[in-house]
């Protein structure tokens, strides 16, 4: 029981971008697996072991469960020297001569099979992009080819003599190649190469590509430098110290490097580091390699000469919470409030009802929303908007989830609306409510946690009953800038693109706020990384069977619950059945081709079916090309409660079903009074009637987007012409389409006017 002898008790969780402490575990007991790569089909190691009186494997072996079993891929003997995938073909090097070839091999099989390319020499690293293959020697310089590795032409050397190239990275556009004297550059996909001078001597034996700029850890104790304009200028990263370098990774904007001692991490592009304490290493043993791992939670793996492989869990700051609100209405479930969600409050600009700057053309058809999922409309509604549209029944009661000072506002768009101040710099907003049953109507009132301060109506420029639920950081001061998504930014592989977005307009400088995760109730777990042999996954009351779905493994299964959809024409929606399915490989890249089903079984027992015909449930997917939802085979078992069906898709996924009452009402107009001309010469009295049986409310508006619920006769009391507009609603939900009268009143005998045009033209473009 809340206590009213003060004004109102806040009990609030502040989180402020926890993360959790870096971790490493050895992987792999092998002191010689220098080479590390990770591919779509896995984590794949390279064996290169010189004590051959031990009669050492030194090939190649893959792990397919973030490294915690292993299992051979062939080149056994050959020393493995590095290894890359273009996302094609998988290519390795060797040192060994056996079965009379060593140097670069290719397979593209996945490893099954593997085909010797080139010229017969120990090779020491290779790069290949989707056109061209880059082939480092140890004795025979720099080779190129063009044609997926039929012919290869030397770019650096002469004949077979030629220096030993420690490295050779490209980003598809720049190539940079390193020995132990110098370093090349190729713009030109290795055509000609040139000699980058402020390297000279440095021994780079790391290249990494971020985005706009180039990374080069060097062997000689010289530390790394960075480019910022494609190679032609470089820096030395001063904090980083004079130390050799051992590997170089960059994952969710934090860049990584391995030194003689540790791995260390920089979040703002190699300015200041911290020690991500891989303990274990000694002052005389280095990384060779670094890898990231994209999965639930990703990972950072390492090569460590002369001790193995190591992984550890990349930690990922906590979304940020404030936590202080309870559903605004009388939820049975903690999951009605993402599941009711109708509009998304739009990430990129949620610039609703402000004139001074508009988002730019190429995304105001889109709505960018806190999953991180940008799409038009119907998929998603809709762009520019503040707020959460919550679907809920016409006169359900909003409560207020925290307490506060609750204030009354109306607009025409808004409607009649309650701000309440909770003390704690958020406000909360709530539009469209019902004029009858406001907890304030004038002065400013408290509030507690639960008091009822409205009702869901149909009042402002709505086409449907629902609550337009708002928050702002009051703190901020300025509106727009003031918005925020009381969701937070749950996308924690990107940036929220609002908080800090920066314009100008003719009222001043303006900058977006973070949004934080402002409810009580928890964040759901939304992705799980999926592992070979593991055939069923569950998420809330969905079940899905995975087996032989695709043929990437590991993979991660995205699932996302994603509010309440608009449903097809005369169709109803099935709370608690939407959701969104992804999957991505290791790689972060989006998997779209599926090799078998995927089988989605959902119980249904505790969800509400009085109002639907239940032989009519059917699991529905939207074809995002076409733009509509299209209806699964599915299967209905009562003995269970559950619907099932199967997917070659990844999409949006709801069950819809018909209703038992799928036909709006009709509503008919009457107006009575003394007409002179078509104009009213006293005040009409509109009468509203439907016979519907099922009928719920008679709803009018007066031309100003104010609908008002009708009750009985009513006389309209103004002059002039009046837009009178009017619909009905039923208790199963249908709305009747919005209908329209003008009503031409004069009852001061203003109005009855001629005017007359003469000797104009006019223009019609």
């Amino acid at each position: 029981m809340i206590k009213r002898s003060a004004l109102f008790i806040l009990t609030i969780l502040s989180i402020k971008q926890i993360t959790c402490a870096e971790v490493w575990s050895k992987i792999l007991d092998a002191p010689n697996y220098t080479a590390l790569v990770n591919t779509q089909k896995g984590l794949i190691a390279g064996e290169f072991d010189t004590r051959l009186n031990l009669n050492p494997y030194n090939g190649l072996i893959i792990s397919k469960n973030l490294g915690v079993s292993w299992s051979n891929l062939g080149l056994q003997g050959r020393g493995i020297t590095d290894i890359v995938s273009n996302g094609t073909a998988l290519y390795a090097t060797t040192y060994y001569v056996k079965e009379s070839f060593a140097g670069l091999f290719v397979s593209n099989d996945e490893g099954k099979t593997w085909n010797s390319i080139g010229p017969s020499f120990s090779a020491s690293s290779v790069s290949a992009d989707d056109t061209v293959i880059y082939l480092g020697s140890y004795s025979h310089g720099l080779w190129v080819s063009k044609d997926n590795g039929q012919t290869f032409i030397q770019k650096v050397g002469t004949g077979f003599f030629g220096p030993t190239f420690l490295t050779v990275e490209s980003n598809g556009t720049v190539v940079i190649a390193g020995t132990a004297g110098k370093t090349y550059k190729s713009a030109d996909h290795g055509e000609t190469w040139q000699e980058i001078s402020p390297l000279a001597g440095k021994q780079v034996r790391h290249v990494l590509f971020v985005q706009d700029k180039i990374f080069a850890g060097t062997h000689d104790n010289d530390g790394i430098y960075v480019s910022q304009d494609s190679g032609v200028t470089w820096t030395k990263l001063i904090s980083f110290g004079t130390t050799r370098v051992g590997g170089l990774a960059f994952y969710n904007d934090i860049l990584y490097a391995g030194k003689l001692n540790s791995i260390y991490k920089s979040l703002d592009y190699g300015q200041t580091w911290s020690n991500t304490n891989l303990n274990t290493l000694s002052s005389n043993v280095l990384v060779t390699n670094l890898n990231w791992i994209y999965s639930q939670p990703s990972f950072l793996t390492a090569a460590v000469s002369g001790l193995g492989l190591y992984k550890m869990e990349i930690p990922v700051p906590l979304t940020e919470t404030f936590k202080f609100l309870n559903i605004p209405w009388e939820a049975q479930k903690d999951a009605e409030l993402f599941d009711k969600i109708y509009s998304f409050f739009d990430h990129k600009y949620p610039l609703l009802g402000y004139s001074a700057y508009k988002e730019p053309v190429g995304t105001k058809e889109t709505t960018l929303n806190f999953l991180g999922k940008e799409a038009a409309e119907p998929e998603l509604y809709y762009s520019s908007h503040s707020g959460t549209d919550f679907a809920l029944p016409y006169g359900t009661e909003v409560r207020a989830p925290a307490s506060g000072m609750a204030e009354f506002y109306s607009c025409g768009a808004c409607g009649y609306s309650i701000k309440i101040d909770h003390l704690n710099e958020y406000q909360t907003i709530y539009m469209h409510l019902q004029k009858d049953r406001l907890i304030t109507n004038s002065e400013r009132v408290p509030v507690f946690v639960g008091d009822v301060i409205g009702k869901v109506g149909l009042t402002g420029n709505t086409s449907g009953p629902h609550l337009h639920f708002e928050v702002n950081n009051i703190t901020t001061g300025k509106f727009p800038d003031k918005r925020v998504d009381p969701f937070g930014w749950l996308n924690l592989d990107s940036k929220d693109p609002w908080n800090g977005y920066y314009w100008t307009d003719t009222f001043g400088e303006h900058t977006g706020q973070k949004s934080k995760y402002l409810w009580n109730i928890n964040i759901p777990q939304l992705d799980k990384l999926v592992i070979p042999n593991e055939g069923e996954v569950t998420f809330e009351n969905k079940k899905f069977k995975l087996n032989d779905v695709v043929s990437l493994v590991p993979y991660n299964f995205s699932y996302k619950s994603y509010g309440a959809p608009r449903a097809p024409a005369l169709l109803k929606y099935v709370p608690n059945t939407s959701f969104l399915l992804e999957m991505y490989d290791t790689l972060k890249n989006k998997i779209t081709d599926l090799s078998g089903k995927i089988r989605i079984v959902i119980d249904i027992s505790s969800t509400n079916l009085s109002d639907v015909q239940i032989e009519s449930l059917k699991l529905y997917y939207y074809n995002s090309t076409q733009k509509i939802w299209e209806a699964l085979n599915t299967s209905l078992d009562l003995t269970t409660n559950t619907l099932s069906a199967e997917t070659e898709h990844l999409s949006q996924f709801a069950v819809f079903s018909t209703t038992t009452n799928i036909a709006p009402p009709t509503t008919e107009l009457e107006i009575t009074g003394d007409t002179s001309n078509d104009w009213y010469i006293e005040f009409p009295l509109v009468t509203l009637t439907s016979t519907d049986t099922d009928l719920n409310k008679i709803f009018y508006s007066l031309g100003d987007d104010r609908w008002e619920e009708y009750s009985a006769p009513f006389k309209i009391g103004k002059e002039g012409i009046v837009k009178f507009s009017y619909r009905s609603g039923d208790v199963a939900g249908n709305y009747e389409t919005t209908k329209e009268q003008i009503i031409k009143i004069n009852t001061l005998g203003k109005w009855i006017k001629t005017l007359k045009v003469r000797n104009a033209s006019f223009t019609i473009e």
